[in-house]
């Protein structure tokens, strides 16, 4: 494959690459990111109650210098949910579509009595969308799990008014078990960030 110009370099655009005779332009795409929370800090955050302890910083992470850690116990709020949630800085998410990815790395243990992760996003705890991430995705023990869904697909209808993707300052992240007096130590998030799906044609 030869590139080929067709035009002067002074006035090209893009490259242009042949093919078997035929010229095909060469499409550059930026990756548009937006990384949600601070992952290597405990600083912002304050966990969803009793059934939630030990909120840390572990040393092992995927990015950054740090992962999110905490436990499920059996506390007195009687509730299924390990976690924690924090104030961000006013984020504007506007500019991104349903069909785009909120990703996230999360560590389980161990995935014996998980049911799913979530993560919630809005102006308030009371005003947020919610989107989980099945057991299914969790391996434990063994390796960080990358998982992701697309923003389009909230796990419910939203918790009071939802979510205002122009003015998000609510992020929560946590992991639900089968029951609520499943404990289990050792629960990572190291990051979120929604990422631009580009569309193909085939």
């Amino acid at each position: 494959m030869a590139l080929k110009q067709l035009v002067p370099a002074a006035q090209r655009k893009m490259p242009v690459i042949t093919i078997g005779g035929e010229h095909y332009r060469l499409f550059g795409h930026i990756q548009d990111r937006e990384d949600i929370g601070n992952f290597n800090s405990v600083t912002p955050w304050t966990i969803l109650g009793n059934d939630t302890d030990n909120l840390s910083v572990a040393p092992e992470h995927i990015y950054g210098t740090g992962s999110l850690q905490f436990d499920k116990v059996d506390g007195l709020a009687g509730t299924v949910f390990a976690g924690a949630s924090c104030t961000i800085t006013s984020l504007d998410l506007s500019r991104f579509t349903a069909m785009d990815q909120l990703c996230a790395s999360i560590y389980v243990s161990d995935d014996t009595n998980v049911a799913y992760a979530r993560v919630r996003m809005g102006t308030a705890a009371g005003h947020c969308n919610e989107w989980q991430f099945d057991d299914a995705v969790l391996n434990g023990a063994t390796a960080w799990n990358f998982v992701h869904v697309p923003l389009g697909e909230g796990a419910t209808a939203g918790v009071g008014n939802g979510w205002d993707m122009s003015a998000i300052v609510y992020l929560e992240v946590a992991v639900a078990f089968d029951g609520e007096a499943n404990a289990l130590a050792e629960l990572r998030w190291d990051h979120l960030q929604v990422i631009r799906s580009h569309v193909t044609t085939t």
